[in-house]
């Protein structure tokens, strides 16, 4: 697994696109704290994280778009599945250098409210809980993504299917409340979306963690899943 990690790594660090990407996050990032915070004079971070959320929408497919499908095109994917190293351990570890590099985006907006600090106070515990729910957010993203790269080899289809899911699950909240009723509550409770705006708002529940954990471990087992039959099947391409 740790080589696969180093694998994966190594791809993102030796990628302009990568730091191009993380510029762009970045930028963006910065664009909406000085529209939210600083050129609207606010203490609250509730809309900026909302927007980092939407920010992660559409930039997570275009990561997780080559996690698995450029394996497949290129034909390493049979290297790996002919290997040694297990599905669950290969799924993983893509997972895991995917999610690394999440990470250290998401800690690049920790200047944001660093930078507030200095002018108001921030609510340490609120701070956590919402890095908290972006973790859990992206995680789940990250995890469909790499789903849906594992179905085919074409990056650009793979990230446009990982975008249509997201959208509709984005949408899928506002549906839900304009239509009303006990369908608002069934949509709410499956959408992640929804979920992550509970958390931002400070609504911390252990059953929100749970269902963050159990929404990305099945897209993962989804995804190993579907790589073990074209192990079973002896190739990686379909």
């Amino acid at each position: 697994m740790k080589s696969i990690i180093k694998y994966e790594l190594r791809h993102y660090i030796h990628s302009s696109v990568t730091f191009l990407f993380g510029g762009l996050f970045f930028m963006i990032c910065a664009i909406y704290f000085f529209i939210d915070n600083i050129r609207g004079r606010s203490g609250d971070l509730t809309a900026f994280y909302s927007s980092v959320s939407v920010i992660m929408l559409f930039m997570l497919p275009v990561l997780t778009a080559r996690v698995v499908s450029e394996d497949r095109k290129s034909g390493f994917e049979v290297i790996l599945i002919t290997s040694p190293i297990s599905t669950v351990q290969m799924i993983s570890g893509k997972f895991a250098a995917t999610f690394i590099v999440i990470i250290i985006m998401l800690s690049s907006t920790l200047c944001f409210p660093a930078f507030l600090s200095l002018f108001a106070d921030i609510d340490v515990v609120s701070l956590a809980n919402r890095y908290l729910a972006l973790l859990l957010l992206t995680a789940s993203i990250a995890a469909l993504g790499i789903f849906i790269s594992s179905l085919t080899e074409s990056q650009v289809a793979a990230c446009v299917l990982s975008l249509i899911s997201l959208l509709v699950l984005f949408a899928a909240s506002p549906i839900g409340t304009a239509v009303g009723g006990n369908t608002a509550k069934i949509i709410s409770a499956v959408s992640i979306f929804s979920r992550f705006t509970e958390m931002n708002q400070g609504m911390f529940t252990v059953g929100t963690v749970v269902y963050f954990i159990s929404f990305t471990f099945v897209f993962l087992f989804l995804t190993v899943q579907t790589t073990a039959y074209r192990r079973i099947h002896g190739g990686g391409r379909s």
